[in-house]
């Protein structure tokens, strides 16, 4: 089975659980099958030889946003750690973890691009429970994986904090409180949406740009560390 056949049945997984989940919460059945894809994405993370090879597969494949998202996620959280000196199995399956259930509270592809203050300000609910679902949607996941059996309290936390806001609620780039796995999970998201909008435009990358973007709103010692480690991928290897 290729690469793009892969994807296209894990994109389908994702949202079965995510579909699962927001009508029921998290049953026996839904736990199996959200821990089958989560074994997927770690699978397509570690094979994968460069994140522009990755990049185009995704763009192949039939799943939406949320998917490629998760997926890229999954790929540069890996790679952090390795480039941190933190690579290990725990810290592998938190990551994973964390990366495939952070938006599953989240109803839609337009639901999971906003991921800041300024996007979400920019935002247009007409229903007020969906913009409280957008603002709270970490918290809501975070409340519902509680409940998972074998499901470790630092994936958990992740999911909660992978918008800055210790609650949950809101967004922030005032990160210092907030755990170290959780900086690594935010800054792989802002690395995986600067690659997803490359993907889907003209333009060239603009890496160092980006860098110095990334340091500026986020004005954290581990976070300038994690932002640095994406000077060594290699988003120019694909065709935008």
């Amino acid at each position: 089975v290729s690469n793009e056949e892969k994807m296209d049945i894990l994109s389908a997984s994702v949202e079965m659980v995510a579909a699962q989940f927001q009508s029921a919460g998290m049953d026996e059945e839904t736990v199996k099958l959200a821990n089958a894809s989560i074994k997927a994405l770690e699978k397509i993370a570690e094979s994968a030889t460069s994140v522009g090879k990755l990049v185009k597969e995704l763009l192949k494949a039939k799943g939406g946003y949320r998917f490629a998202h998760c997926q890229l996620v999954t790929f540069l959280s890996f790679h952090v750690i390795k480039m941190m000196s933190w690579w290990g199995d725990d810290q592998r399956e938190i990551l994973s973890q964390a990366s495939f259930y952070h938006d599953i509270a989240l109803k839609n592809d337009d639901q999971s691009r906003i991921r800041t203050a300024k996007t979400f300000t920019e935002a247009k609910f007409e229903d007020p429970a969906e913009r409280e679902l957008v603002f709270s949607h970490a918290q809501l996941a975070a409340q519902e994986l509680q409940v998972v059996s074998d499901l470790p309290p630092e994936v958990v936390r992740v999911v909660l904090q992978h918008h800055g806001s210790p609650t949950g609620r809101g967004f922030a780039t005032e990160i210092a409180s907030i755990d170290n796995l959780a900086k690594v999970f935010m800054m792989s998201e802002e690395w995986a949406d600067y690659l997803i909008q490359l993907s889907e435009t003209d333009s060239p990358p603009e890496n160092e740009a980006k860098i110095t973007e990334l340091k500026e709103l986020y004005k954290d010692d581990l976070a300038s560390q994690i932002i640095e480690s994406f000077r060594y991928l290699d988003p120019e290897k694909f065709a935008m």
